[in-house]
């Protein structure tokens, strides 16, 4: 299997954050769209990847 047969699937909608967006705001992205991340764009461009599980670990802190 090839990951475009995968977004076959899926779909090409991208769900995103950017930086200085607020945690809560992404947990409820997160658990509306049943998504295990978000990618982080700043200024049109890709800077990383917020994980539900870094959330998580955050939280607990």
């Amino acid at each position: 299997m090839q990951v475009k047969e995968i977004l076959r699937v899926k779909g090409n909608r991208l769900l995103s954050i950017e930086p200085a967006g607020r945690a809560a705001d992404a947990v409820a992205t997160m658990a509306k769209e049943n998504l295990g991340s978000l990618v982080v764009i700043d200024q049109g461009r890709v800077v990383g990847m917020l994980t539900f599980h870094e959330l998580l670990q955050a939280v607990a802190k």
